[in-house]
Parts: structure tokens; C-alpha cells; sequence
């Protein structure tokens, strides 16, 4: 009797798990579907299937991570009639094609960082997610250090603000012979005498810290601040430490990305199509902040 109470409570967590695929065979995704596999409660998520555009690195991670199927190219997943949600980890010129293919495919979608290359891919996004009622939120390479590195800067900064847009953008930094940025330092202008300023550098190792000054004190999260587990305060530190992982991750602090899994579950619930804590107005103020500066910069994509 007992083993056949378990096999209920197997089967009906099973029936009610949301039903991921994963775009990419790469290190992030590993990351992501080892973090969200080590939820303790982990009927509540099931991957479905990876794609990737090489069938046997697909069928690879598929075996390694306990993955059913794999498919050698991104419209299968697509047509894939199991799959609720897809996680994209592939390199950010592709996100839009992909992003774009499993919207119209009827996948709700949680996308990798930096969303996009550009505003008007940004918005084309949004825009077909709202047409077609589907769930879309951005994670919280192009090429270049704006957004490889620089767009977890311009993400802090945006999160501070609460979404405002800057009044004003002052940008400086250098390109490559390829015409790639490999140093940037940006200063931003908001109302109410507040300011920002934010910097990247392919080059050298900064301290990755942010640092929150106001009238009444200042807030410093120590690096990595974009996965930070330690918060200081003036008259404290506080401690988040993150649960460990079912196997190795490839980036600091990568178990937190559970947390990304889970927002993503509890506004399908809810039948939310965006995200509270990261919504789609941020996203789209983040990446005009981000062609603004390439725009002083004069980094050019093709898909500008």
C-alpha cells in the first residue's frame, strides 16, 4: 500500500511540475538546470527537452542531466506539444530569433541576459509575448563588455531606480580593431539630485562591487554583486547563504538561479504574464540605456 501511495504522490507531482525545455547545450544552461534540479521540492519543475544545434552535444546533456529528449535543432523544441516554458542560454544574437520562434510557437519564455541586442528587438518581444498571451521575463554575448559585463551594471542601477529612465547619459570607452567595446564608464543623470555611475572592463579585474549612497547611509554588496549572498549595511551585515547543487556549476553563485525557476512557476500559477519583481518595463529601460551608451560609444550590430 505504501508503494503505491508513493507512486500517486510521484504521479500527481509529476501532472502539476511545469514543463521546461532548454535552448543550448552551453555552460549557463548547465548551470540553470543544475540549480533548478537541486530544488529540494523538485516535482514541481520537469525538463522536457534540450536543443542545441548539434544533435550530440544535445543528446550529451540530455544524458547527463536526466533529460528524455534532445533535438538537434531549436524547431523542434518548438514543436514540441509538452514543453510549457523554455529557458534560452544561447549567446545574445541569437536570443531574438529564438525568443521570437518559441513566442510564436506558444512557449512562455525566460531569456538569459542581456534580453537583446537592441530596443527594437526588445520591444518586438514584448509585443508578440502580449499579442499571443504568453509569459516572457529576461533574467535577473553580444560582443563587448556593455552587454557581456556591463548590463548587470546597468540592471543594478535600473533595480535602485525602480525602473526610472535616466535623464541623461554621459558614456566613454574603447573599441577593439573589430570595433568591439572593451572598456566603458558611464555616468547617468536622474531627478531629485540623484546620479549614477557604472563602469565595465574587459581588460582588468575590477572589485565588482555596488555601492548604494543616500542622505542616510550607504549599502554595499560585495562581488559578486550580481549574485550577491552578502549585503552591509552601516549598522549591520546581512548573510543570504545559497543552497548547495546536485553537481558542480560552472559560475559563482550559480545556485540561485532556482530563484529564477521558481518566479517563473509561481506567475504561470497566478496567470501572470510578466513578472513583478523583474517586469517587462525594466527590461525595455535597461536596454535603451544600453543603446544609448553604444550609440556614444559607436559599437554597431548588424542588427541595428
Amino acid at each position: 500500500m505504501a508503494t503505491l501511495d508513493l507512486f500517486f504522490h510521484k504521479l500527481t507531482r509529476g501532472a502539476m511540475a511545469t514543463k521546461w525545455g532548454v535552448i543550448s547545450s552551453g555552460k549557463i544552461s548547465h548551470d540553470f538546470v543544475t540549480a533548478v534540479q537541486s530544488i529540494p521540492e523538485s516535482g514541481q519543475h520537469e525538463f522536457v527537452a534540450i536543443a542545441a544545434r548539434n544533435l550530440d552535444s544535445a543528446k550529451e546533456f540530455a544524458t547527463s542531466h536526466n533529460i528524455p529528449r534532445a533535438y538537434g535543432s531549436y524547431e523542434e523544441l518548438a514543436k514540441d506539444p509538452d514543453i510549457e516554458v523554455v529557458y534560452i542560454g544561447t549567446v545574445a544574437s541569437h536570443h531574438f530569433v529564438v525568443g521570437k520562434l518559441m513566442l510564436e510557437h506558444g512557449k512562455h519564455v525566460l531569456m538569459e541576459k542581456p534580453f537583446t541586442l537592441n530596443l527594437k528587438q526588445t520591444k518586438t518581444l514584448i509585443e508578440i509575448a502580449r499579442r499571443e498571451k504568453r509569459f516572457l521575463m529576461e533574467k535577473s554575448v553580444g560582443g563587448g563588455t556593455i552587454l557581456d559585463l556591463g548590463i548587470y551594471t546597468i540592471n543594478a542601477i535600473t533595480m535602485v531606480y525602480k525602473g526610472e529612465k535616466p535623464k541623461k547619459i554621459a558614456a566613454v570607452g574603447h573599441l577593439n580593431d573589430d570595433g568591439v567595446d572593451i572598456t566603458m564608464s558611464s555616468s547617468l543623470l536622474y531627478g531629485n539630485n540623484r546620479t549614477a555611475s557604472i563602469a565595465s572592463n574587459a581588460l582588468a579585474e575590477f572589485p565588482n562591487d555596488l555601492v548604494v549612497i543616500g542622505t542616510k547611509g550607504q549599502i554595499r554588496i560585495p562581488s559578486p554583486f550580481w549574485c550577491p549572498t552578502t549585503v552591509i549595511t552601516d549598522e549591520k551585515t546581512y548573510e543570504f547563504p545559497l543552497p548547495e547543487t546536485i553537481r558542480p556549476c560552472n559560475f559563482t553563485n550559480s545556485s540561485g538561479l532556482r530563484f529564477e525557476a521558481m518566479e517563473v512557476r509561481e506567475c504561470l500559477k497566478k496567470g501572470a504574464l510578466e513578472s513583478e519583481i523583474m517586469p517587462l518595463k525594466d527590461t525595455e529601460t535597461m536596454t535603451a540605456i544600453s543603446d544609448e551608451i553604444r550609440r556614444q560609444l559607436g559599437v554597431v550590430f548588424d542588427a541595428d
